[in-house]
């Protein structure tokens, strides 16, 4: 489930047909601003590095938001190493001379 301050990305490079607005670029990472739900039910994100000019839209006048179906979130991975090398050396330990 997306939230409102998580980083995303786009889950591939579909043609955005928007009229105007900035559109996010796949592979590129977003914050989410907000979140809402569309007149047809569909989620939708704004996020802090783009930002659009409200307009007339069927929902009324609103900036636009991009359908969260077409993102994921962004995972951080920060795993030491240190933890493979005392497995290693622990495995080394164990090992008949």
């Amino acid at each position: 489930m997306i939230r409102v301050g998580q980083k995303v990305t786009r889950k591939d490079d579909y043609l955005w047909d928007g009229e105007g607005e900035i559109a996010p670029v796949f592979g590129e990472v977003y914050t989410v601003r907000d979140m809402f739900v569309d007149d047809d039910g569909i989620v939708c994100l704004q996020f802090h590095e783009i930002r659009n000019q409200p307009r007339e839209y069927k929902d009324g006048f609103i900036e636009c938001g991009f359908e969260a179906d077409a993102f994921c979130p962004v995972v951080d991975c920060t795993t030491d190493i240190s933890v493979f090398t005392k497995i290693l050396d622990n495995a080394r330990r164990k090992q008949p001379a």
